[in-house]
């Protein structure tokens, strides 16, 4: 298996790379001038951790639903 296919498979990857980017984007946002940061900085704040419940702490599960 190569490195892209085993990349694409991992669930766990592409939540670290969607947190990066998402974590770049907070910077950015508290760091510029964006007029509503609060809101921006509070939408990416509940993003981050839902991807973190979903990804991580397997929050699907506890509800019944199975991979």
């Amino acid at each position: 298996m190569t490195a892209v296919k085993a990349f694409q498979n991992s669930p766990g990857m592409m939540a670290v790379v969607v947190l990066a980017i998402l974590t770049l984007l907070e910077y950015l946002v508290s760091a510029g001038e964006v007029t509503g940061s609060f809101l921006l900085l509070t939408l990416i704040a509940v993003a981050k951790g839902a991807i973190i419940l979903v990804a991580f702490m397997h929050i699907k599960n506890i509800f019944g639903a199975t991979d």
